[in-house]
């Protein structure tokens, strides 16, 4: 399948649309729900999730962590469930093989991210429990150390996605550039911990994607020192990851 049909495509136009551009008064979390719950509809997904990943090769004393930031859940049991399914030793395979994969340029599966069939087997056997058997995934990389990642899922009794799901997400979430909009999101008062001046712009910096390398060079400190600045930053809102810290900030 090399193309859309113009009534597919006139959709997707339709949920951009609908979903808006995030202003002051509508904020960038609320269009980009909106976007994501109409994407599941127009893919026939049951639940989708948001997630942010960081690739620790790139970030000084940090392991490479995914986070789960935002889901459109039909129940309240399913993130717990969600999050103890990400803890299983097959899931961090995939997900390392997903974050590489994803880490320079945008990519969108619908037949998984693994590379043989008995891998995606095992894979997707993390997720009968809580009976969801099909899976597309769409990471797109931001700035230098984050992949976002957003996840559409069908459960056992479902067909597989098939090219045209693939083709829609693929489109809209390469297209639709505040989807992956991390600057322009101002945190609520009550989630603005002290901070002192120099922690405050490595923030800002680590919210943007940058990495310790290229932060260090922006601000003209050391790799060391930067690092200390992260530590502390993390210590003072009680996060362990730079995923953490992001969810922390634009969750919900």
């Amino acid at each position: 399948m090399s193309h859309l049909p113009l009534a597919t495509v006139e959709e997707m136009i339709a949920l951009v649309s609908a979903a808006g551009n995030p202003t002051c008064e509508t904020s960038i979390e609320s269009c980009r729900r909106a976007l994501l719950a109409g994407l599941a509809r127009l893919v026939r997904a049951d639940f989708w999730v948001w997630s942010i990943a960081i690739n620790s090769r790139a970030i000084l004393g940090d392991a490479m962590t995914t986070h789960t930031v935002d889901g459109g859940w039909e129940s309240e049991e399913k993130p717990a469930a969600f999050d103890s399914i990400m803890s299983d030793p097959r899931f961090r395979f995939a997900e390392t093989r997903a974050i590489e994969s994803c880490s320079e340029r945008h990519v969108t599966h619908h037949q998984g991210i693994l590379k043989t069939v008995a891998e995606r087997k095992q894979f997707m056997e993390t997720w009968k429990p809580i009976g969801i058997s099909h899976l597309l995934l769409s990471g797109y990389p931001v700035g230098e150390t984050i992949v976002n990642f957003f996840a559409f899922y069908r459960s056992s009794q479902r067909l597989d996605f098939d090219e045209r799901d693939n083709m829609i997400v693929h489109s809209i979430v390469g297209q639709v550039n505040w989807l992956h909009s991390f600057r322009s999101v101002q945190p609520p008062n009550s989630k603005v911990i002290k901070l002192a001046p120099r922690e405050r712009e490595v923030l800002v910096f680590l919210l943007g994607g940058d990495s310790i390398k290229s932060i260090a060079c922006k601000m003209g400190l050391s790799h060391h020192t930067i690092g200390d600045y992260v530590k502390a930053i993390y210590r003072k809102h009680s996060v362990r990851s730079r995923a953490e810290l992001l969810s922390h900030f634009i969750g919900k």
